[in-house]
């Protein structure tokens, strides 16, 4: 981001420059043609209609070269994707029989995110922590501890390791946690893409126009921020949005959906980098599976 906000700033110099001498080589001219007095007013007058001018031009060469910079990412992002989705399934000849295989990629965002959900009718307020590692998503519910007090998601398992101390005490449910990765030819929501852009936590984040399947609302996504929503959602046990990956993460949302909830969703806080291992640690509790859990063990 700042080199893309780098090169934007150098177009800016360069057009403030260009225009600084334009005003010098006009303000010559006018103090040489007209009267003293007038063409002391005149020049204050052309001074300050000329620095809104150039402003203007600078501002709108600001929101263009960010505006290139997202339309950039978005499409590295989406070509990374369809890459994912292309190599997801392969097959193996053992010399008697074929077998499809599944070639698991890593997360292509690491580190930490904090944010927070203001909800309405079933959808409570909360904070939750969320951390990526190349092959495993944590997410731990801070305020309100629902549905478990921790979910590791294992991407080459397929699978979900709960922490729930009402539930299995000092125990951890391990259980196969069936996500259907997003389709954009199965899914019935519409995007409408904005020319709004802004910065959240350092990163920039385009504005869209969502219509799912039974809400509609707002969304900020970041290609910066390249994690799967709809999973994080499906951990949460929230209704799934189908917002995909298309755009990257979603940095701010504001959803209401047909049966009266709302839910407005902020991202505090990112870190990218290791993230927090503590999120991925179970090691003081015995893990356990669902035939355990029936047996009473």
């Amino acid at each position: 981001m700042d080199r893309y906000l780098n090169e934007t700033n150098q177009q800016s110099n360069k057009l403030i420059v260009m225009n600084l001498k334009n005003i010098i080589f006009s303000l010559s001219i006018l103090m040489f043609s007209l009267p003293a007095v007038n063409a002391q007013i005149s020049v204050k007058k052309i001074i300050k209609d000329t620095e809104r001018s150039i402003n203007k031009r600078v501002d709108r060469g600001i929101e263009r070269g960010v505006d290139d910079a997202l339309d950039n990412a978005e499409d590295e992002v989406r070509g990374r994707n369809k890459g994912k989705r292309d190599k997801d399934k392969g097959t193996y000849d053992d010399g008697d029989r074929v077998e499809v295989i599944k070639e698991v990629l890593p997360f292509n965002f690491k580190g930490n995110l904090t944010l927070s959900i203001d909800g309405s009718g079933s959808i409570e307020n909360n904070l939750i922590q969320v951390a990526a590692d190349d092959y495993e998503m944590a997410v731990r519910p801070m305020l309100v501890k629902k549905p478990n007090n921790l979910m590791i998601y294992d991407k080459q398992d397929e699978a979900v390791t709960k922490v729930n101390v009402e539930l299995y005490d000092d125990k951890a449910l391990k259980e196969y946690h069936e996500y259907e990765v997003y389709e954009e030819r199965k899914t019935k929501t519409e995007y409408e893409r904005t020319s709004e852009i802004k910065e959240i936590e350092s990163y920039i984040a385009r504005k869209y126009i969502v219509d799912g399947d039974d809400y509609e609302g707002t969304v900020w996504l970041s290609a910066e921020v390249d994690l799967e929503y709809d999973l994080f959602a499906s951990l949460m046990e929230f209704q799934r949005l189908d917002l995909g990956t298309m755009y990257g993460f979603p940095l701010e949302m504001h959803i209401s959906f047909k049966n009266g909830d709302t839910m407005d969703y902020m991202v505090k806080e990112i870190e990218e980098g290791d993230p927090d291992k503590i999120l991925f640690d179970v090691s003081d509790y015995e893990v356990i599976d669902m035939t355990d859990l029936k047996s009473g063990n």
